[in-house]
């Protein structure tokens, strides 16, 4: 082979293995850029498991609200709680390991 077309030919598989340094380099980015895009959501999503303190005259205790299985429900019993509405409300019902139960803001005196 003369020597020009030997050039040609290093210069074409330089090139390549150019191209080829530059996708990896581009894929490794890309991976690291959707990894910590993953990682920011994941981080922003809310606890699956919320535990609430409750401060009764029989004493205080902790229950675990479980978003992932009731989301409606346990957004509404927090959002209800931190506005104070079961501050002073009667229990009902109350079975360790198993259930809490209240009526509503008319049971607050004893009625309803």
């Amino acid at each position: 082979m003369p020597s020009a077309q030997k050039r040609k030919v290093l210069e074409k598989t330089r090139k390549r293995k150019s191209r080829g340094l530059l996708y990896l380099i581009l894929a490794i980015v890309l991976i690291v850029i959707v990894g910590v895009g993953v990682y920011a959501y994941v981080s922003s999503l809310p606890p699956d498991i919320i535990y609430a303190t409750l401060n009764t005259s029989k004493g205080t205790f902790e229950v675990e609200l479980y978003r992932s299985q009731t989301p409606i429900t346990v957004n509404n019993f927090v959002n209800l709680a931190k506005s104070g509405f079961y501050n002073n409300l009667v229990w009902h019902r109350i079975q360790p390991g198993f259930v809490i139960q209240t009526g509503d803001e008319n049971t607050k005196n004893g009625g309803g």
